[in-house]
């Protein structure tokens, strides 16, 4: 018998419109394609978009040019550049002042491994809440969860940080998969501790095979562009991509129109959609 996920997303009704969309853990397990996700069905309803990244990638540059915020290192903290974290976030204070005044922009913010120890203290220090609220917009932090040791303990990390310098804010835990059975997980594991800390549920992806997943940050257009199964002229495009067989090409095709569609389902919850609702 596997142990029952509560997977139902639901936001506060009261909450501001989300400007800023963070994807944040303590390990490597998916950030960037789970940004790439968001940005490409943001870039689709036509919101005007900024990105921007801690690692070096041009993952997001098919919707708009990333921007990267690169880390203070440790050497530069022993010599004494304690504020550098700070000043390079600088770009993101200006970004939320120029855009977040207008409706339909969102800012990305495709967060490192390494950022899960810097980042919540920046956005503490620089109070990016009050800043979106000004604009009465708000944050969404998405938090990447795997039922493995390593993922599920960096995921309770983030979430945890996340709530002290988000306050307020919608910190949701996003399953990216499931190919184990939870059943065999003591009840004490940190994967059913992220869950039990999600104070507005949480997103659960389909599961898709590593290979796939590794394929996805190979591809040209954008996601939703590809979102297709029965499109013979797509699947030529991925196969072109990634260099596989056309029956390949339709398994990353179908794995990419069945998390578009989760994702477009759950942010229509938050109020992310097509100006027209008849698009």
């Amino acid at each position: 018998m596997k142990k029952q996920i509560v997977t139902t997303f639901s936001p506060p009704q009261d909450m501001l419109d989300v400007g800023l969309f963070l994807f944040l853990q303590h390990k490597k397990s998916g950030k960037t394609t789970l940004a790439d996700l968001v940005c490409s069905i943001l870039a689709h309803y036509g919101y005007e978009l900024a990105a921007v990244r801690n690692d070096v990638h041009d993952r997001l540059d098919r919707y708009v040019q990333s921007e990267r915020i690169e880390l203070a290192t440790t050497f530069d903290m022993l010599e004494g550049h304690i504020s550098l974290d700070l000043d390079r976030h600088e770009v993101l204070v200006s970004l939320i002042e120029e855009m977040m005044s207008r409706q339909r922009t969102a800012i990305i913010y495709d967060s490192s491994a390494a950022a899960g120890e810097h980042l919540p203290t920046v956005l503490l220090r620089d109070l990016y809440v009050q800043q979106l609220a000004e604009h009465g917009r708000s944050a969404m932090c998405f938090v990447p969860l795997r039922p493995t040791d390593d993922i599920a303990a960096g995921a309770l990390g983030a979430m945890k940080a996340a709530e002290i310098a988000l306050e307020g804010q919608l910190i949701v835990p996003v399953i990216i998969g499931l190919d184990v059975d939870i059943a065999q997980l003591p009840p004490e594991h940190d994967f059913f501790k992220c869950i039990a800390r999600a104070q507005h549920g949480v997103i659960r992806l389909p599961y898709v095979q590593p290979a796939i997943a590794m394929s996805i940050d190979r591809l040209t257009l954008p996601l939703h562009a590809l979102s297709n199964p029965e499109s013979l002229p797509t699947r030529r495009q991925v196969r072109s991509d990634i260099g596989c067989t056309t029956g390949q090409a339709g398994l990353v095709v179908a794995a990419i129109a069945e998390m578009v569609s989760v994702l477009r389902t759950q942010l229509a919850k938050v109020g992310i959609g097509p100006l027209d609702s008849k698009d």
